[in-house]
């Protein structure tokens, strides 16, 4: 199932793009301008959504770079890894995003839910490091009965 990090990272690297591109050039008139909104809340949401964007694609990286071990590498934890870094960023990234377009502040405790489907995700990654240092154990031969 890591295979499936192909497409998912590139996914999700193409949704950065999207999403960052929007940031830069409509997100703005989006929210109204500047006469909806203080400065300084509009410089907050402007953060948010960038810290959405920078975690969505460092996340598509690495979820990319799963899917090409998971050609090689059959190991559970890296399709564990696989989902949880997927899932944590589409709602750490997506609470941000959601939250800088409609000002909703409850959606700021939804987004560490997403954080720590991140961490648990990078523990997997580790777990498929650790496992990946570890000399490999010969099988035994069954004896033969003639």
């Amino acid at each position: 199932m890591a295979k499936h990090g192909l497409w998912i990272g590139a996914l999700m690297g193409l949704s950065a793009v999207i999403f960052g591109t929007f940031g830069a050039h409509g997100l703005e008139t989006m929210l109204g301008g500047s006469e909806a909104l203080s400065a300084e809340e509009l410089a907050k949401r402007h953060d948010n959504w960038a810290i959405g964007v920078r975690y969505l694609m460092y996340h598509a990286i690495v979820v990319f770079i799963i899917g090409m071990m998971g050609q090689f590498n059959r190991h559970q934890a890296l399709t564990v890894a696989l989902y949880l870094l997927t899932g944590g960023t589409v709602i750490f990234s997506g609470a941000l995003f959601v939250l800088t377009l409609t000002g909703m502040k409850w959606l700021g405790m939804v987004a560490p839910i997403g954080g720590v489907g991140m961490t648990l995700g990078w523990a997997a990654l580790v777990m498929v490091g650790w496992a990946a240092t570890q000399p490999k154990k010969k099988k035994k031969k069954k004896e033969q009965t003639n």
